[in-house]
């Protein structure tokens, strides 16, 4: 039997570690482009083409009482600040009693939540841009 714990799913940002998750899909990734493409000539010979571009983001989303919402503004605002890329850092998510694990050596803040306020708590989505992703999809221990 395996055991998934949603709490062991570590993830870092410039130095600062990612808390206060939101309940429901917390961490998401997506690239921005596929690794092959794939072309059909009018002959219905196939071919496909291999794309070195390892660029994407990923989606944090936190719960609007989550002190990891100050660190991001915090890069946020030193990246906005600085023309030296004050905001640029490392990006770790990984999942410590799994195998699965994505790192980036360049990773910012592409764009902060929308903000809301409702009668209960509710959450911010952060979006966070990488250069190249280093991939291990893996499985899990517990």
């Amino acid at each position: 039997m395996k055991t998934y714990d949603p709490k062991s799913v570590h993830c870092t940002l410039a130095g600062h570690f990612i808390e206060g998750f939101g309940d429901g899909t917390f961490v998401s990734f997506s690239r921005t482009a596929p690794i092959f493409s794939t072309k059909v000539g009018v002959g219905g010979i196939v071919t496909r083409s291999r794309s070195h571009n390892k660029s994407g983001t990923v989606t944090f989303t936190l719960m609007q009482t989550s002190l990891s919402n100050d660190r991001l503004t915090e890069i946020m605002n030193a990246d906005l600040n600085a023309i030296n890329g004050a905001g640029v850092g490392s990006l770790t998510v990984q999942d410590i009693y799994g195998t699965t694990i994505l790192t980036a050596a360049k990773a910012w803040i592409e764009s902060p939540p929308d903000a809301s306020f409702e009668a209960e708590a509710t959450t911010r989505d952060w979006v966070i841009a990488f250069e190249t992703l280093d991939e291990t999809y893996g499985g899990n221990q517990g």
